[in-house]
């Protein structure tokens, strides 16, 4: 497939499911009147050409559980309204040419249990905003600007099993905390820190 997403598809109001993941040809922007598909729980358009903001009315979709743009064009900023999206369960960003700080209101989706958000141009201390995601199994954050130290708090993280921060700006020390992580499987965290000390755990 490719071309552009018709605006028409605002009137299947009963989807549940949109997925046009890996057609590496669909193009233009998410057209706003998806936000009327109010029953939508997931929506995954990985893979593709698409560009420009996300639209606002993305925001409106509070049933989503599952949110996959990466790989595409899209710029822009996070809205705030992100944390309108309280029942996400996976959300997928990566390598989009985002701008601008993680907005803090993404510490309202409590649910989240898959976060990756590698190879854009984020910034700001977002580690410090994931304290309510403690059912994270994955968050993956490799390739941005993002600054700061890994909280303690990440050691409340018993579910996590890959943590990726590699090419990033963080300080400080590793956490004692980080050893109560039995689940951890991959930890990628080499040549990203400035002035980093060691700390055993």
């Amino acid at each position: 497939m490719d071309g552009n997403l018709p605006s028409e598809l605002s009137a299947l109001t009963q989807l549940l499911s949109l997925d046009f993941d890996s057609n590496l040809n669909l193009v233009g922007t998410l057209p706003a009147e998806l936000g009327e598909l109010n029953l939508l729980t997931s929506l995954d358009v990985d893979l593709n050409a698409f560009s420009g903001p996300l639209p606002e009315s993305l925001y409106q979709l509070t049933n989503l559980e599952v949110l996959d743009i990466d790989t595409n064009s899209f710029s822009g900023g996070l809205s705030s309204s992100i944390g309108n999206l309280v029942n996400l369960d996976v959300l997928q960003i990566d390598s989009n040419p985002f701008q601008g700080p993680v907005p803090s209101e993404i510490g309202q989706l409590e649910n989240l249990r898959f976060f990756t958000a590698a190879n854009t141009q984020l910034t700001g201390e977002i580690l410090q905003l994931l304290q309510s995601q403690t059912g994270l199994e994955v968050l993956g954050l490799g390739g941005n600007d993002f600054v700061g130290t890994i909280p303690d708090f990440f050691g409340n993280f018993n579910n996590l099993e890959v943590l990726q921060l590699l090419n990033n700006r963080f300080s400080g020390t590793f956490p004692t905390s980080l050893g109560n992580l039995s689940n951890l499987r991959k930890f990628l965290s080499v040549i990203t820190w400035t002035q980093i000390a060691t700390s055993s755990f």
